[in-house]
């Protein structure tokens, strides 16, 4: 299983969502794309296409956080401590040692995250069947309907074994501060060695998303659903007429 297919099946099936890949790529509410495995593939948008949306703008924010089970290991340092045995930190640094495992093993941590979507689906869904019907819409497109949108986030992903990497914090954070996701700790990398992908609290991310897209029913009719966690290769593997 390539690094992409290991995080992006990771992450959908911990959260129920699709990942975004690249992770730093932006993407928006009402893009229209393909999907190649689970990696969705920009093509076009609703608005470029002509249909109207209006957006829920969501107001709670909330934390997001997970590591491969059994692969990841992170330990917290304050300034004055005695080093973490592997480490490069010094004494006099503070901040975060994590070691990975297992190649492709992935960290996830996200602050403040946001989850906009469209408000109205109905309408949606009936114009892009109407265009289906009428050939003008690709029975293969799918259409980003929900998006989580971070303040920062962190993501790393591993590509060796037993591999460790050093995440040095400012030396006055306290231990409540001590979160991969926290732009304010400004966490310099002291060896990026082994690390397929690093992003390090950066801010507005869009990781995660949610899509809808064509799908047959019973005695060959279709219908607008959306493509979760369990509906494995609906798209592009129907014969339709």
């Amino acid at each position: 299983m390539s690094v992409v297919e290991q995080y992006t099946n990771e992450l959908h099936k911990k959260f129920g969502y699709y990942a975004t890949w690249m992770p730093g790529k932006k993407l928006v509410i009402g893009d229209v794309g393909k999907l190649n495995g689970r990696v969705f593939e920009r093509e076009t948008s609703l608005k470029n296409l002509g249909i109207e949306f209006q957006v829920i703008v969501d107001d709670t924010k909330m934390d997001l956080d997970y590591k491969s089970e059994g692969a990841v290991d992170i330990k917290t340092k304050l300034s004055g401590q005695s080093p973490i045995v592997g480490s490069g930190l010094s004494e006099a640094d503070a901040g975060l040692t994590l070691e990975f495992k297992k190649e492709k093993s992935v960290v996830f941590e996200a602050k403040g995250v946001l989850s906009h979507q469209i408000e109205d689906l109905v309408p949606v869904k009936a114009e892009v069947l109407k265009r289906f019907k009428d050939k003008t819409w690709e029975k293969d497109w799918v259409i980003i309907t929900e998006m989580a949108v971070a303040d920062s986030a962190t993501i790393l992903i591993s590509n060796k074994n037993n591999n460790i990497i050093d995440l040095r914090a400012k030396s006055d954070i306290k231990a409540n501060d001590l979160k991969l996701a926290n732009a304010e700790a400004c966490f310099s990398v002291l060896n990026t060695s082994g690390l397929e992908t690093k992003i390090i609290a950066e801010s507005e991310l869009t990781p995660l998303f949610k899509i809808v897209g064509i799908k047959t029913k019973i005695l060959g009719s279709a219908e607008v659903a959306s493509k979760g966690v369990d509906d494995e290769n609906i798209f592009g593997e129907i014969d339709f007429e």
